[in-house]
This record gives C-alpha cells, structure tokens and sequence, in this order.
C-alpha cells in the first residue's frame, strides 16, 4: 500500500534500521548522505564518498536500502528513495543537471539517535569532526558487524576497547600524533 513517506517519525526509521541487516554499503550509503552538505547528495556524489564506481551503482544500492527498510516499515512509496529522500527542485547548488536527494529530517534524527552518525554541535561549522577515515570505518563497522542485529551504542564497549589499544600505539608510532575520536563521537 502506498505511504506518505513524510508521516514517518524518527522512531519509525530507527525501528526500521534495526530491523534489518545492514550491509557495510547500507552504511556507507547513509553517511555519505548523512554528511552531505544540508544532507543533500547527487548520486555521483555518494558514489564517490561511499565507494561506488558509478552514480548508476550508487543510485541502485541506495534504493535496494529503501526497498530493504520499506519493506520492514510494511511501506510501499512506489519510487523506493522517495523513502528515504525528498527531491529538491534545483539539484545541488543550483545546477539542476543532476538529481539531487536530501534526507528526510526524521531519518536525520533516526541516525543521530542511533548513534550511527555523528550530530554536529550547536556551535560553528569548524567544530564539527572531520569525516571518518577508512580506518576508523573499518574499525567502526567491525563493532557493528559484531553486535548484528543490534545498533550499538556510542559507549559500546568494543569501541573503548579500541581506543584504549589504540592511543599507546598511536603515542609509540606516530609520536602522540594519532587522533583518536573520543566517546562523544
């Protein structure tokens, strides 16, 4: 049946995402996006954060997700992304030559909640935490992979684990230059 995607609530996106075995190219997916400027992406844009060869690639996966999350919400939009993504007029910046998704605010909030990204502070900009490295995702996504089908925690022990292994190794290696993300983030 189809569904007016813009009735979903946060909550109905974080069931949703703990519903469901996400892939480390879900997740990818979903920062790229989530860490897109104002949470607006084209899908050659995701394809280059998230690892695809191609913007076709990118788009297809992205709605395998939707369709995936969808089908555990019950809910059927017809075009799958309009799940997870409204289309505004105008592209990116203007430039209307390629299509352009933006997040829908409620799955914004679901992934905060979840603690799967990272909520920019209330302050500038510039305060905000540089994007993940590949292996801090590694590391990340093996702690997720883990504790499948739960959604760890911010606090999830596997990662303090990691940092306490990581910041004498960092100290030793690269002369206390490592920077290691605190809990928080």
């Amino acid at each position: 049946m189809p569904v007016d995607p813009e009735k979903l609530t946060p909550e109905n996106f974080r069931a949703a995402l703990e519903g469901v075995s996400l892939t480390h190219a879900d997740l990818s997916l979903l920062v790229a996006h989530y860490e897109a400027p104002r949470h607006t992406i084209t899908p050659r844009d995701m394809a280059r954060r998230a690892g695809f060869s191609s913007g076709a690639g990118a788009n297809g996966a992205y709605g395998t997700l939707a369709k995936k999350l969808g089908n555990v919400l019950g809910k059927s939009p017809g075009d799958w992304v309009y799940l997870l993504a409204t289309f505004p007029s105008g592209g990116v910046g203007g430039q209307e030559e390629e299509t352009a998704w933006q997040m829908r605010p409620a799955l914004v909030r679901a992934l905060e909640e979840a603690g799967m990204v990272v909520a920019p502070s209330s302050g500038s900009a510039s305060k905000r935490n540089p994007p993940w490295s590949r292996d801090e995702l590694i590391l990340a996504l093996d702690v997720y992979m883990s504790q499948r089908p739960r959604i760890p925690g911010k606090r999830a022990s596997r990662l303090r684990n990691y940092r306490a292994y990581l910041r004498p190794l960092g100290a030793q290696l690269m002369g206390g230059r490592l920077g290691i993300r605190v809990a928080s983030t």
